[in-house]
């Protein structure tokens, strides 16, 4: 956890080498990740990433550009979802629906759901990183669905959830906190909760105190 500019974004560019360390290591399961082949540290991480790109074509080609997966494995990932379907046309879409250039016929939840699905096929990932989804799906039902299939799909992964504010459907077992790029907390989520001076207080409250700001907003 940290606020916007706080490291959080560094880390999963350090974790898989976008960028190279000039000082220090990283070591996952007692490797020194900077002796890895990059292809084979890539290929056992998985990262949900704000930035979404959507190629022109169909929906299964957007999934599956390689052809690595069965029409079976695709459904059977879609299936942990259930999720799509296009309110407003009242509409199922089916594998051969055709996508625009960066899908700009979809909206910012149902591209980021592509790439959960995309994510929940590579089922041999041992670290999973999730980049703030909260800002990518909207809606809260939506969002707990999502947490729920990356649970199930990976239960001996190792899953670092990148995020602004913790929410209940959130399985962790520890959490850390980030300021200006230093590990301020690390704690578990109850040690945390109950020191009122944390940083996590800090951060939990100011969004309760956000949102509550948006609803009197709506209102009004």
């Amino acid at each position: 956890m940290g606020k916007t500019g706080s490291g959080k974004s560094t880390l999963i560019y350090a974790i898989t080498r976008i960028i190279e360390s000039f000082k220090g290591r990283i070591l996952i399961d007692d490797i020194d990740i900077s002796s890895l082949p990059i292809q084979i540290l890539r290929k056992n991480i998985g990262v949900l990433s704000q930035n979404i790109y959507i190629s022109e074509g169909t929906f299964l080609n957007n999934l599956d550009p390689l052809n690595k997966y069965s029409e079976f494995e695709i459904k059977e990932a879609l299936k942990k979802l259930d999720y799509w379907y296009n309110k407003e046309e009242s509409k199922n879409y089916g594998l051969n629906e055709h996508f625009e250039e960066n899908g700009t016929n979809l909206s910012i939840t149902q591209k980021s759901l592509i790439n959960v699905t995309k994510l929940l096929l590579r089922k041999d990932c041992r670290i999973i990183i999730l980049d703030d989804l909260c800002s990518c799906i909207d809606d809260e039902i939506t969002l707990e669905s999502v947490y729920k299939a990356i649970y199930s799909t990976f239960p001996y992964s190792t899953i670092i959830i990148l995020t602004h504010e913790i929410k209940n459907y959130m399985e962790i077992d520890k959490i850390m906190t980030i300021n200006n790029g230093i590990i301020e907390e690390f704690d578990t989520y109850d040690n945390l909760l109950n020191n009122k001076r944390s940083l996590f207080n800090s951060l939990q409250n100011n969004f309760i105190e956000d949102e509550n700001e948006e609803i009197k907003e709506e209102v009004n």
